[in-house]
């Protein structure tokens, strides 16, 4: 059974962020807003120090945050889990992982479509088809951005001092 606390913490984590992105605070202004809530109530960030580094050392190389921050990831940051950033996956890994969720985006947009004008449901092959070629295209793009400007493993990766 889950700790109540840490339940509880991660939902209010996500409706502050909500409350945040509904009152059009920008990318930085949203996360220091909930980060200083948060630890002024003694919760630890729901960001790493490693990632909030990580992110503004992108942002200094104008690197394209769909690439270093893609939603899905800020979504599990936002919930708390401290995943690390798709541009130190290796390939393979980057390729399952966004397959599986374009793959599954994408079939649920075809299913409700199919509801709406037609009887037969054709969702698995064209999902597949999403997810491969979405998968293959986005793991291309970010190791290749990862070898531009030259990421180490994440383990090694120090953010410079701000």
């Amino acid at each position: 059974m889950p700790n109540a606390e840490l339940i509880c913490s991660r939902k209010a984590k996500i409706m502050l962020c909500n409350s945040a992105r509904l009152m059009n605070l920008n990318y930085n202004v949203r996360y220091r807003t909930v980060d200083l809530f948060f630890n002024s109530l003694g919760i630890n960030s729901y960001m790493d120090k490693k990632i909030a580094g990580f992110i503004k050392d992108m942002e200094h190389k104008n690197v394209k945050r769909s690439l270093f921050a893609p939603p899905f990831s800020r979504l599990l940051w936002c919930c708390g889990l401290t995943v690390r950033p798709l541009m130190f996956n290796n390939f393979v890994t980057n390729f399952v992982l966004i397959a599986i969720v374009a793959g599954s985006v994408c079939s649920c947009v075809i299913y409700i479509i199919g509801l709406a004008f037609s009887k037969s449901y054709p969702i698995l092959g064209p999902g597949i088809a999403c997810g491969i070629i979405g998968g293959w295209l986005m793991s291309q793009r970010l190791a290749s951005e990862a070898k531009r400007i030259g990421l180490p493993s994440w383990e090694e990766y120090t953010p410079p001092e701000s």
